[in-house]
Protein backbone atom coordinates (compact mmCIF):
# COMPACT_ATOMS: atom_id res chain seq x y z
CA UNK A 1 0.00 0.00 0.00
CA UNK A 2 1.39 3.39 -0.50
CA UNK A 3 0.72 4.41 2.99
CA UNK A 4 3.18 1.63 3.41
CA UNK A 5 6.08 2.43 1.27
CA UNK A 6 9.29 3.51 2.30
CA UNK A 7 9.95 7.55 2.09
CA UNK A 8 13.52 6.69 0.23
CA UNK A 9 11.44 4.30 -2.55
CA UNK A 10 8.82 7.26 -2.91
CA UNK A 11 11.05 10.04 -3.36
CA UNK A 12 12.79 7.97 -6.16
CA UNK A 13 9.87 7.24 -8.10
CA UNK A 14 8.80 11.18 -7.38
CA UNK A 15 12.60 11.80 -8.70
CA UNK A 16 12.20 10.07 -11.54
CA UNK A 17 8.99 11.46 -12.84
CA UNK A 18 10.24 15.01 -12.50
CA UNK A 19 13.36 14.31 -14.49
CA UNK A 20 11.47 12.40 -17.30
CA UNK A 21 9.14 15.68 -17.61
CA UNK A 22 12.57 18.07 -17.48
CA UNK A 23 15.57 15.93 -19.42
CA UNK A 24 17.04 19.51 -19.72
CA UNK A 25 17.59 19.32 -15.67
CA UNK A 26 18.48 15.72 -15.75
CA UNK A 27 20.78 16.28 -17.98
CA UNK A 28 22.44 19.72 -16.20
CA UNK A 29 22.40 17.37 -12.82
CA UNK A 30 24.36 14.59 -14.75
CA UNK A 31 21.55 11.70 -13.83
CA UNK A 32 20.69 9.56 -16.06
CA UNK A 33 18.96 6.85 -13.90
CA UNK A 34 17.46 6.93 -10.61
CA UNK A 35 17.71 3.79 -8.46
CA UNK A 36 18.33 1.90 -11.44
CA UNK A 37 15.55 3.13 -13.78
CA UNK A 38 17.05 4.67 -16.69
CA UNK A 39 15.94 8.15 -18.02
CA UNK A 40 15.52 8.10 -22.00
CA UNK A 41 19.04 9.85 -23.06
CA UNK A 42 17.55 11.18 -26.40
CA UNK A 43 14.56 13.04 -25.51
CA UNK A 44 13.48 16.90 -25.11
CA UNK A 45 11.60 19.13 -22.94
CA UNK A 46 7.66 19.28 -24.01
CA UNK A 47 7.17 23.13 -24.60
CA UNK A 48 3.73 22.60 -25.84
CA UNK A 49 0.75 23.85 -23.90
CA UNK A 50 0.09 19.73 -23.04
CA UNK A 51 3.74 19.80 -21.65
CA UNK A 52 2.90 22.54 -19.37
CA UNK A 53 -0.35 21.53 -18.50
CA UNK A 54 1.41 17.87 -17.05
CA UNK A 55 4.27 20.19 -15.34
CA UNK A 56 1.55 21.83 -13.33
CA UNK A 57 -0.17 18.61 -12.67
CA UNK A 58 2.44 16.68 -11.76
CA UNK A 59 3.22 17.57 -8.42
CA UNK A 60 -0.86 17.73 -7.42
CA UNK A 61 -1.32 13.90 -8.77
CA UNK A 62 1.38 13.33 -6.41
CA UNK A 63 -0.05 14.92 -3.40
CA UNK A 64 -1.68 11.95 -0.90
CA UNK A 65 0.43 9.59 -1.83
CA UNK A 66 3.10 12.12 -0.42
CA UNK A 67 1.23 13.15 2.56
CA UNK A 68 0.73 9.28 3.48
CA UNK A 69 3.94 8.62 3.57
CA UNK A 70 4.96 11.72 4.92
CA UNK A 71 2.93 11.16 7.96
CA UNK A 72 4.53 7.55 7.99
CA UNK A 73 7.77 8.84 8.21
CA UNK A 74 10.82 7.88 11.15
CA UNK A 75 13.54 8.88 12.30
CA UNK A 76 15.69 12.14 11.81
CA UNK A 77 16.83 11.42 8.60
CA UNK A 78 13.17 10.68 7.44
CA UNK A 79 12.16 13.84 9.00
CA UNK A 80 14.26 16.06 6.94
CA UNK A 81 13.46 13.97 3.76
CA UNK A 82 9.32 14.40 4.99
CA UNK A 83 9.58 17.90 5.37
CA UNK A 84 11.79 18.35 1.66
CA UNK A 85 9.11 16.27 0.19
CA UNK A 86 6.12 18.21 1.64
CA UNK A 87 7.69 21.57 0.91
CA UNK A 88 8.40 20.20 -2.44
CA UNK A 89 4.68 19.28 -3.32
CA UNK A 90 3.26 22.50 -1.94
CA UNK A 91 5.80 25.02 -3.35
CA UNK A 92 7.22 23.26 -6.26
CA UNK A 93 10.69 22.97 -7.40
CA UNK A 94 13.24 23.50 -9.94
CA UNK A 95 11.13 26.65 -11.27
CA UNK A 96 8.92 24.25 -14.02
CA UNK A 97 6.96 22.64 -11.50
CA UNK A 98 4.62 24.16 -9.60
CA UNK A 99 3.10 23.20 -6.16
CA UNK A 100 -0.74 21.84 -5.37
CA UNK A 101 -0.71 25.61 -3.57
CA UNK A 102 0.14 27.19 -7.34
CA UNK A 103 -1.48 25.15 -9.68
CA UNK A 104 -4.55 27.48 -10.52
CA UNK A 105 -1.62 29.87 -11.52
CA UNK A 106 -0.60 29.82 -15.33
CA UNK A 107 2.39 27.47 -15.56
CA UNK A 108 4.88 29.28 -18.03
CA UNK A 109 2.94 33.02 -18.61
CA UNK A 110 6.02 33.68 -20.70
CA UNK A 111 7.31 30.35 -22.62
CA UNK A 112 9.91 32.84 -24.51
CA UNK A 113 12.05 35.06 -22.71
CA UNK A 114 16.05 35.85 -22.71
CA UNK A 115 16.98 33.88 -19.75
CA UNK A 116 14.81 30.53 -20.19
CA UNK A 117 12.94 30.34 -23.51
CA UNK A 118 13.71 26.93 -25.46
CA UNK A 119 16.57 28.59 -27.67
CA UNK A 120 18.44 29.23 -24.62
CA UNK A 121 17.59 25.93 -23.04
CA UNK A 122 18.00 23.45 -25.95
CA UNK A 123 21.23 24.92 -26.48
CA UNK A 124 22.39 24.42 -23.08
CA UNK A 125 21.37 20.64 -23.07
CA UNK A 126 22.96 19.82 -25.98
CA UNK A 127 26.28 22.11 -26.23
CA UNK A 128 26.95 22.21 -22.30
CA UNK A 129 25.31 19.33 -20.38
CA UNK A 130 25.02 16.44 -22.83
CA UNK A 131 27.20 13.48 -21.91
CA UNK A 132 29.07 11.80 -24.82
CA UNK A 133 31.34 9.02 -23.54
CA UNK A 134 30.58 6.30 -26.70
CA UNK A 135 28.59 6.49 -29.84
CA UNK A 136 25.42 5.95 -28.49
CA UNK A 137 25.55 8.86 -26.45
CA UNK A 138 26.68 10.86 -29.68
CA UNK A 139 23.52 8.90 -31.49
CA UNK A 140 21.29 10.09 -28.51
CA UNK A 141 23.02 13.73 -29.20
CA UNK A 142 21.69 13.51 -33.05
CA UNK A 143 18.27 12.24 -31.68
CA UNK A 144 18.25 15.14 -29.63
CA UNK A 145 19.03 17.40 -32.48
CA UNK A 146 16.34 15.78 -34.94
CA UNK A 147 13.39 16.65 -31.81
CA UNK A 148 13.95 20.07 -32.18
CA UNK A 149 11.25 21.05 -34.71
CA UNK A 150 8.58 19.71 -32.35
CA UNK A 151 9.92 21.37 -29.18
CA UNK A 152 9.93 24.69 -31.05
CA UNK A 153 7.00 24.24 -32.92
CA UNK A 154 5.73 23.45 -29.79
CA UNK A 155 6.73 26.68 -28.34
CA UNK A 156 4.87 28.17 -30.92
CA UNK A 157 1.76 26.48 -29.81
CA UNK A 158 2.07 27.89 -26.19
CA UNK A 159 2.92 31.37 -27.42
CA UNK A 160 -0.25 31.52 -29.05
CA UNK A 161 -2.47 29.81 -26.22
CA UNK A 162 -0.97 32.55 -23.68
CA UNK A 163 -1.90 35.30 -26.53
CA UNK A 164 -5.58 34.35 -26.31
CA UNK A 165 -5.29 34.40 -22.59
CA UNK A 166 -4.62 38.20 -23.01
CA UNK A 167 -0.54 36.95 -21.95
CA UNK A 168 2.40 38.53 -23.29
CA UNK A 169 5.94 38.79 -22.71
CA UNK A 170 7.36 42.13 -21.85
CA UNK A 171 8.72 43.38 -25.57
CA UNK A 172 12.58 43.89 -24.26
CA UNK A 173 12.99 40.41 -23.44
CA UNK A 174 10.98 39.38 -26.49
CA UNK A 175 13.40 41.63 -28.75
CA UNK A 176 16.54 39.65 -26.62
CA UNK A 177 15.17 36.46 -27.40
CA UNK A 178 14.63 36.93 -31.67
CA UNK A 179 18.15 38.99 -31.57
CA UNK A 180 19.86 35.63 -30.13
CA UNK A 181 17.64 33.38 -32.42
CA UNK A 182 18.95 35.52 -35.40
CA UNK A 183 22.19 35.39 -34.36
CA UNK A 184 22.40 31.36 -34.15
CA UNK A 185 21.06 30.89 -37.41
CA UNK A 186 23.71 33.43 -39.11
CA UNK A 187 26.58 30.67 -38.58
CA UNK A 188 26.88 27.89 -41.05
CA UNK A 189 25.61 24.41 -40.01
CA UNK A 190 29.72 23.33 -39.79
CA UNK A 191 30.33 26.33 -37.43
CA UNK A 192 27.34 25.98 -35.19
CA UNK A 193 27.60 25.70 -31.28
CA UNK A 194 25.83 22.75 -31.59
CA UNK A 195 27.90 20.97 -34.23
CA UNK A 196 31.33 21.95 -32.70
CA UNK A 197 30.21 20.65 -28.89
CA UNK A 198 29.32 17.33 -30.69
CA UNK A 199 32.71 17.50 -32.73
CA UNK A 200 34.71 18.16 -29.50
CA UNK A 201 32.96 15.82 -27.24
CA UNK A 202 33.13 12.70 -29.68
CA UNK A 203 36.98 13.60 -30.08
CA UNK A 204 37.34 13.77 -26.58
CA UNK A 205 35.80 10.56 -26.44
CA UNK A 206 38.50 8.67 -28.11
CA UNK A 207 35.59 7.52 -30.73
CA UNK A 208 37.04 6.82 -34.08
CA UNK A 209 37.76 9.17 -36.86
CA UNK A 210 35.45 7.76 -39.11
CA UNK A 211 32.42 7.89 -36.86
CA UNK A 212 33.17 11.61 -35.36
CA UNK A 213 33.10 12.64 -38.98
CA UNK A 214 30.20 10.69 -39.89
CA UNK A 215 28.00 11.66 -36.65
CA UNK A 216 29.38 15.62 -37.16
CA UNK A 217 28.34 15.54 -40.82
CA UNK A 218 24.45 14.20 -39.78
CA UNK A 219 24.53 16.97 -37.73
CA UNK A 220 25.23 19.15 -39.99
CA UNK A 221 22.44 18.43 -42.54
CA UNK A 222 19.96 18.11 -39.46
CA UNK A 223 20.46 21.78 -38.76
CA UNK A 224 20.51 22.55 -42.25
CA UNK A 225 17.10 20.69 -43.38
CA UNK A 226 14.98 20.86 -39.83
CA UNK A 227 16.93 22.96 -36.84
CA UNK A 228 17.32 25.99 -38.86
CA UNK A 229 13.60 25.92 -40.51
CA UNK A 230 12.36 25.40 -36.92
CA UNK A 231 14.24 28.41 -35.43
CA UNK A 232 12.53 30.36 -37.97
CA UNK A 233 9.59 30.05 -37.62
CA UNK A 234 9.53 30.79 -33.85
CA UNK A 235 11.44 33.95 -34.90
CA UNK A 236 8.94 34.34 -37.45
CA UNK A 237 6.46 34.51 -34.74
CA UNK A 238 8.17 36.71 -32.81
CA UNK A 239 8.82 39.33 -35.62
CA UNK A 240 4.67 38.90 -36.47
CA UNK A 241 4.10 39.36 -32.50
CA UNK A 242 6.64 42.90 -32.33
CA UNK A 243 5.47 44.06 -35.55
CA UNK A 244 1.70 44.01 -33.97
CA UNK A 245 2.82 46.43 -31.31
CA UNK A 246 4.79 48.47 -33.62
CA UNK A 247 1.46 49.22 -35.43
CA UNK A 248 -0.49 49.86 -32.65
CA UNK A 249 -2.94 46.91 -32.87
CA UNK A 250 -1.35 45.06 -29.48
CA UNK A 251 0.11 47.37 -26.67
CA UNK A 252 3.14 46.22 -25.41
CA UNK A 253 2.73 44.14 -22.48
CA UNK A 254 3.73 45.64 -19.13
CA UNK A 255 6.55 44.90 -16.88
CA UNK A 256 5.91 42.46 -13.77
CA UNK A 257 3.69 40.07 -12.85
CA UNK A 258 0.92 41.86 -11.85
CA UNK A 259 -0.07 42.48 -15.74
CA UNK A 260 -0.48 38.22 -15.02
CA UNK A 261 -3.59 36.96 -14.07
CA UNK A 262 -3.72 36.83 -10.46
CA UNK A 263 -0.82 38.38 -10.67
CA UNK A 264 -0.39 39.30 -7.47
CA UNK A 265 -0.94 35.51 -5.93
CA UNK A 266 1.68 34.46 -8.63
CA UNK A 267 3.91 36.64 -7.62
CA UNK A 268 4.04 35.38 -3.91
CA UNK A 269 3.65 31.83 -5.00
CA UNK A 270 6.97 32.31 -6.82
CA UNK A 271 8.70 33.75 -3.73
CA UNK A 272 7.79 30.62 -2.00
CA UNK A 273 9.58 28.31 -4.59
CA UNK A 274 12.30 30.28 -4.86
CA UNK A 275 13.57 31.80 -1.19
CA UNK A 276 11.51 28.52 0.94
CA UNK A 277 9.99 30.89 3.15
CA UNK A 278 6.68 32.19 4.02
CA UNK A 279 7.87 35.96 3.77
CA UNK A 280 5.17 38.59 1.66
CA UNK A 281 6.34 40.65 -0.27
CA UNK A 282 5.77 43.35 1.60
CA UNK A 283 7.98 42.10 4.55
CA UNK A 284 10.71 41.16 1.91
CA UNK A 285 10.11 44.94 0.68
CA UNK A 286 10.77 46.29 4.13
CA UNK A 287 13.51 43.61 5.12
CA UNK A 288 15.34 44.90 1.63
CA UNK A 289 14.97 48.95 2.57
CA UNK A 290 16.39 47.82 6.54
CA UNK A 291 19.03 45.97 5.22
CA UNK A 292 20.19 48.53 2.49
CA UNK A 293 21.02 50.80 5.58
CA UNK A 294 22.88 48.91 7.65
CA UNK A 295 25.13 47.66 4.26
CA UNK A 296 25.65 50.74 3.35
CA UNK A 297 26.93 51.84 6.60
CA UNK A 298 28.83 49.32 6.84
CA UNK A 299 30.14 50.20 3.26
CA UNK A 300 30.94 53.67 4.59
CA UNK A 301 32.98 52.34 7.92
CA UNK A 302 34.93 50.55 5.60
CA UNK A 303 35.81 53.31 3.33
CA UNK A 304 36.41 55.95 5.97
CA UNK A 305 39.09 53.34 6.92
CA UNK A 306 40.77 55.18 3.27
CA UNK A 307 39.99 58.48 4.09
CA UNK A 308 36.73 58.52 1.72
CA UNK A 309 33.48 59.86 3.83
CA UNK A 310 31.28 60.59 0.73
CA UNK A 311 27.53 59.68 1.63
CA UNK A 312 25.52 58.51 -1.24
CA UNK A 313 27.01 55.05 -2.40
CA UNK A 314 27.54 56.42 -6.25
CA UNK A 315 29.61 59.43 -4.66
CA UNK A 316 31.81 56.89 -2.19
CA UNK A 317 32.61 53.90 -5.19
CA UNK A 318 33.57 57.34 -7.11
CA UNK A 319 35.54 58.89 -5.29
CA UNK A 320 37.02 55.51 -4.60
CA UNK A 321 38.25 55.11 -7.94
CA UNK A 322 40.03 58.21 -8.14
CA UNK A 323 41.93 57.86 -4.92
CA UNK A 324 42.06 54.38 -5.46
CA UNK A 325 42.36 53.33 -8.97
CA UNK A 326 42.86 49.66 -9.38
CA UNK A 327 44.20 47.81 -12.30
CA UNK A 328 41.53 46.35 -13.67
CA UNK A 329 42.25 42.63 -16.70
CA UNK A 330 40.20 43.34 -20.03
CA UNK A 331 42.29 40.45 -22.08
CA UNK A 332 39.96 37.04 -21.95
CA UNK A 333 42.84 34.74 -21.81
CA UNK A 334 44.34 36.90 -18.32
CA UNK A 335 41.09 36.99 -16.88
CA UNK A 336 40.76 33.27 -17.15
CA UNK A 337 44.12 32.80 -15.94
CA UNK A 338 44.03 34.62 -13.08
CA UNK A 339 40.32 33.08 -12.03
CA UNK A 340 42.22 29.77 -11.99
CA UNK A 341 45.13 31.32 -9.77
CA UNK A 342 42.28 33.19 -7.24
CA UNK A 343 40.32 29.36 -7.55
CA UNK A 344 43.52 27.69 -5.91
CA UNK A 345 44.20 30.07 -3.64
CA UNK A 346 40.77 29.96 -2.01
CA UNK A 347 41.23 26.65 -2.06
CA UNK A 348 44.11 26.65 0.11
CA UNK A 349 43.37 29.05 2.31
CA UNK A 350 39.71 28.07 3.67
CA UNK A 351 40.32 23.96 3.55
CA UNK A 352 41.16 23.71 7.46
CA UNK A 353 37.60 25.15 8.30
CA UNK A 354 35.91 21.63 6.91
CA UNK A 355 36.55 18.56 7.63
CA UNK A 356 34.94 17.04 4.15
CA UNK A 357 35.90 18.51 1.00
CA UNK A 358 35.72 17.99 -2.76
CA UNK A 359 37.55 14.37 -3.78
CA UNK A 360 37.06 16.01 -7.85
CA UNK A 361 38.39 19.04 -9.79
CA UNK A 362 37.29 21.99 -11.14
CA UNK A 363 37.39 23.31 -14.50
CA UNK A 364 37.46 26.94 -15.83
CA UNK A 365 35.98 27.50 -19.06
CA UNK A 366 34.76 30.13 -21.21
CA UNK A 367 30.81 30.93 -22.12
CA UNK A 368 31.12 30.82 -25.83
CA UNK A 369 30.45 34.55 -26.91
CA UNK A 370 27.50 33.36 -28.82
CA UNK A 371 25.45 32.91 -25.73
CA UNK A 372 26.95 36.06 -23.37
CA UNK A 373 24.06 38.41 -23.97
CA UNK A 374 21.81 35.57 -22.09
CA UNK A 375 24.01 33.24 -19.80
CA UNK A 376 25.45 34.86 -16.32
CA UNK A 377 29.03 32.97 -15.43
CA UNK A 378 27.69 29.96 -13.21
CA UNK A 379 28.84 26.33 -11.90
CA UNK A 380 27.99 23.15 -13.58
CA UNK A 381 28.92 20.12 -10.41
CA UNK A 382 30.32 16.72 -11.86
CA UNK A 383 27.64 14.46 -12.55
CA UNK A 384 26.10 11.63 -10.22
CA UNK A 385 28.82 9.27 -12.15
CA UNK A 386 31.62 11.57 -11.76
CA UNK A 387 32.48 11.67 -15.89
CA UNK A 388 31.78 15.02 -16.16
CA UNK A 389 34.18 17.17 -14.43
CA UNK A 390 32.99 20.13 -12.27
CA UNK A 391 32.74 23.53 -14.60
CA UNK A 392 32.85 27.18 -13.68
CA UNK A 393 31.11 28.54 -16.60
CA UNK A 394 32.70 32.21 -16.91
CA UNK A 395 30.97 34.76 -19.02
CA UNK A 396 34.30 36.91 -20.12
CA UNK A 397 32.44 39.92 -21.44
CA UNK A 398 30.89 40.79 -18.13
CA UNK A 399 33.96 40.36 -15.98
CA UNK A 400 36.20 42.51 -18.16
CA UNK A 401 37.32 45.70 -16.71
CA UNK A 402 35.98 44.00 -13.10
CA UNK A 403 38.86 44.47 -10.48
CA UNK A 404 40.86 41.71 -9.13
CA UNK A 405 39.01 41.44 -5.63
CA UNK A 406 36.03 41.63 -7.17
CA UNK A 407 36.76 38.42 -9.49
CA UNK A 408 37.67 36.90 -5.92
CA UNK A 409 34.48 37.67 -4.75
CA UNK A 410 32.91 35.59 -7.74
CA UNK A 411 35.50 32.72 -7.39
CA UNK A 412 34.50 32.51 -3.66
CA UNK A 413 30.60 31.96 -4.23
CA UNK A 414 30.77 29.67 -7.37
CA UNK A 415 33.60 27.55 -6.36
CA UNK A 416 35.52 27.51 -3.29
CA UNK A 417 34.23 27.89 -0.28
CA UNK A 418 30.78 28.42 -2.02
CA UNK A 419 28.34 26.02 -4.73
CA UNK A 420 31.31 23.61 -5.61
CA UNK A 421 32.05 22.58 -1.96
CA UNK A 422 28.17 22.60 -1.23
CA UNK A 423 27.04 20.76 -4.50
CA UNK A 424 30.16 18.26 -4.61
CA UNK A 425 29.96 17.32 -0.65
CA UNK A 426 25.96 16.93 -1.17
CA UNK A 427 27.14 14.64 -4.21
CA UNK A 428 30.10 12.73 -2.26
CA UNK A 429 27.22 11.83 0.36
CA UNK A 430 26.25 8.35 -0.40
CA UNK A 431 24.04 8.54 3.21
CA UNK A 432 21.60 11.02 1.53
CA UNK A 433 18.71 9.92 -0.31
CA UNK A 434 19.13 10.62 -3.76
CA UNK A 435 15.96 13.25 -3.97
CA UNK A 436 17.75 14.72 -1.09
CA UNK A 437 21.03 15.32 -3.52
CA UNK A 438 18.99 16.69 -6.10
CA UNK A 439 16.63 18.78 -4.92
CA UNK A 440 17.91 22.22 -5.39
CA UNK A 441 16.64 25.23 -3.47
CA UNK A 442 17.54 28.82 -4.70
CA UNK A 443 17.77 30.13 -0.64
CA UNK A 444 20.19 27.25 1.13
CA UNK A 445 22.39 27.46 -2.72
CA UNK A 446 22.15 31.00 -2.90
CA UNK A 447 22.30 31.92 0.93
CA UNK A 448 25.98 29.32 1.26
CA UNK A 449 27.12 31.14 -1.88
CA UNK A 450 26.71 34.49 -0.10
CA UNK A 451 28.25 33.39 3.19
CA UNK A 452 31.06 32.40 0.94
CA UNK A 453 31.80 35.62 -0.21
CA UNK A 454 32.10 36.88 3.14
CA UNK A 455 35.05 34.04 4.48
CA UNK A 456 38.02 36.71 3.44
CA UNK A 457 36.12 39.25 6.60
CA UNK A 458 35.36 36.27 8.74
CA UNK A 459 38.25 34.21 8.20
CA UNK A 460 41.69 35.82 6.69
CA UNK A 461 44.36 36.61 9.23
CA UNK A 462 44.20 40.17 7.72
CA UNK A 463 41.64 41.32 6.01
CA UNK A 464 42.16 44.41 3.63
CA UNK A 465 39.53 47.20 3.05
CA UNK A 466 39.52 46.90 -0.67
CA UNK A 467 39.16 43.06 -0.44
CA UNK A 468 35.92 45.06 2.35
CA UNK A 469 34.83 46.31 -0.10
CA UNK A 470 34.73 44.48 -3.01
CA UNK A 471 32.51 42.07 -0.60
CA UNK A 472 30.14 44.34 0.31
CA UNK A 473 29.31 45.65 -2.91
CA UNK A 474 28.32 42.01 -4.17
CA UNK A 475 26.37 42.29 -0.41
CA UNK A 476 24.40 45.93 -1.43
CA UNK A 477 23.29 44.42 -4.76
CA UNK A 478 21.93 41.36 -3.07
CA UNK A 479 20.45 43.53 -0.97
CA UNK A 480 18.83 45.78 -3.33
CA UNK A 481 17.68 43.18 -5.52
CA UNK A 482 14.92 42.47 -2.29
CA UNK A 483 13.54 45.86 -2.92
CA UNK A 484 14.07 45.70 -6.75
CA UNK A 485 12.03 42.88 -7.15
CA UNK A 486 9.31 43.49 -5.05
CA UNK A 487 9.15 46.62 -6.96
CA UNK A 488 8.71 45.47 -10.10
CA UNK A 489 6.34 42.33 -8.92
CA UNK A 490 4.83 43.63 -6.08
CA UNK A 491 4.77 47.72 -5.88
CA UNK A 492 4.10 47.90 -9.76
CA UNK A 493 7.69 49.71 -10.82
CA UNK A 494 8.59 50.30 -14.40
CA UNK A 495 11.97 48.19 -15.20
CA UNK A 496 13.42 52.16 -15.51
CA UNK A 497 11.93 52.91 -12.21
CA UNK A 498 14.08 49.64 -11.01
CA UNK A 499 17.86 50.93 -12.57
CA UNK A 500 17.08 54.01 -11.18
CA UNK A 501 16.56 52.93 -7.45
CA UNK A 502 19.37 49.88 -8.67
CA UNK A 503 22.17 52.83 -9.48
CA UNK A 504 20.94 54.96 -6.51
CA UNK A 505 21.43 52.88 -3.85
CA UNK A 506 24.84 50.63 -5.15
CA UNK A 507 26.31 53.21 -7.55
CA UNK A 508 26.33 49.75 -9.96
CA UNK A 509 27.31 50.69 -13.38
CA UNK A 510 23.86 50.83 -15.63
CA UNK A 511 24.67 48.23 -17.66
CA UNK A 512 24.69 46.26 -14.74
CA UNK A 513 21.13 47.55 -13.29
CA UNK A 514 19.84 47.09 -16.44
CA UNK A 515 20.67 43.21 -16.78
CA UNK A 516 19.63 42.54 -13.11
CA UNK A 517 16.09 44.67 -13.65
CA UNK A 518 16.04 42.62 -16.83
CA UNK A 519 16.46 39.14 -15.37
CA UNK A 520 14.09 40.29 -12.49
CA UNK A 521 11.16 40.85 -14.74
CA UNK A 522 11.42 37.61 -16.53
CA UNK A 523 11.57 35.72 -13.65
CA UNK A 524 9.83 36.73 -10.41
CA UNK A 525 11.04 35.96 -7.20
CA UNK A 526 14.48 34.54 -7.97
CA UNK A 527 16.38 37.45 -6.72
CA UNK A 528 15.55 37.07 -3.65
CA UNK A 529 17.07 34.06 -2.56
CA UNK A 530 20.33 35.27 -2.42
CA UNK A 531 20.28 38.13 0.56
CA UNK A 532 17.61 35.86 2.97
CA UNK A 533 19.77 32.95 2.20
CA UNK A 534 22.03 34.81 3.65
CA UNK A 535 20.61 36.13 6.37
CA UNK A 536 19.93 32.70 7.46
CA UNK A 537 23.55 31.15 6.92
CA UNK A 538 25.70 34.30 8.31
CA UNK A 539 22.83 34.10 11.46
CA UNK A 540 23.83 30.85 12.32
CA UNK A 541 28.12 31.72 11.73
CA UNK A 542 27.31 34.50 13.89
CA UNK A 543 26.07 32.18 16.55
CA UNK A 544 28.22 29.33 16.08
CA UNK A 545 31.48 30.14 14.19
CA UNK A 546 33.40 31.41 17.54
CA UNK A 547 36.51 29.83 16.98
CA UNK A 548 38.23 27.30 14.03
CA UNK A 549 36.81 24.56 15.83
CA UNK A 550 33.01 25.27 16.23
CA UNK A 551 33.35 27.16 12.51
CA UNK A 552 34.20 23.56 11.12
CA UNK A 553 31.43 21.88 12.82
CA UNK A 554 29.01 24.65 11.61
CA UNK A 555 30.21 24.19 8.05
CA UNK A 556 30.14 20.32 8.62
CA UNK A 557 26.16 20.79 10.07
CA UNK A 558 25.08 22.97 7.10
CA UNK A 559 26.74 20.84 4.22
CA UNK A 560 25.21 17.65 5.86
CA UNK A 561 21.49 18.59 4.67
CA UNK A 562 22.41 19.35 1.18
CA UNK A 563 20.22 22.20 -0.43
CA UNK A 564 16.89 22.32 1.55
CA UNK A 565 14.29 24.60 2.46
CA UNK A 566 15.13 27.64 4.51
CA UNK A 567 13.25 26.86 7.56
CA UNK A 568 14.67 23.04 7.50
CA UNK A 569 17.88 23.93 7.57
CA UNK A 570 17.79 26.35 10.23
CA UNK A 571 15.87 23.78 12.63
CA UNK A 572 18.45 21.46 12.10
CA UNK A 573 21.12 23.21 12.26
CA UNK A 574 20.12 24.59 15.87
CA UNK A 575 18.85 21.35 17.23
CA UNK A 576 22.06 19.66 16.29
CA UNK A 577 24.03 22.67 17.58
CA UNK A 578 22.04 23.06 20.68
CA UNK A 579 20.64 26.42 20.27
CA UNK A 580 17.67 28.52 20.12
CA UNK A 581 15.20 29.74 17.48
CA UNK A 582 15.45 31.72 15.31
CA UNK A 583 17.65 33.78 13.55
CA UNK A 584 15.15 34.09 10.06
CA UNK A 585 13.89 37.87 9.55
Amino acid sequence: MAGTQSITDLTDELLWALLDAAPDIAANLGIDEVAGRRLAPDRLPDFSPEGALHRRELLTQWSTRCSECIDASDGDLDAVTAGVLSHVVDNGVYSVFPGRHARDFVNTPWPVTHLNGPHVTLTNLLARDHWIGDADDADAYLSRLKGFPEALDGTLELLRVRADQGIRAPRFTLEKSLADIEQFMTADPADNLLVRALSTRTRAAGLASAVVHDRVAQAERLLHRLVYPAYERLASELRRVLGKEDSGETSAAPDGALQLPNGADYYCSRLRTHTTTDLSPAAIHEIGRQQLVLVQERVRSQAARIGIKAESMPELFADLERTSPAPVMSEHGKILARMRQLIAGSSHAYRELFTRWPNGSVDVSPIPPALADSIHSHYVPADARNLRTATFHVNLQHLAGLRDADLAVLCHHEVFPGHHVQLSLAQQDAALPAFRRAMLFAGALEGWAKYAETFPMRYDAQPNTMTALSGLKGELYSTANLVLDTGLHWCGWSRQQACEFFINETAAPPALARMLSDRSAVTPGQLCAYKLGMLCVTGLADRFATDTGATRRLHDTVLSFGAVPLPILEREVKRQLKAEPTTMP
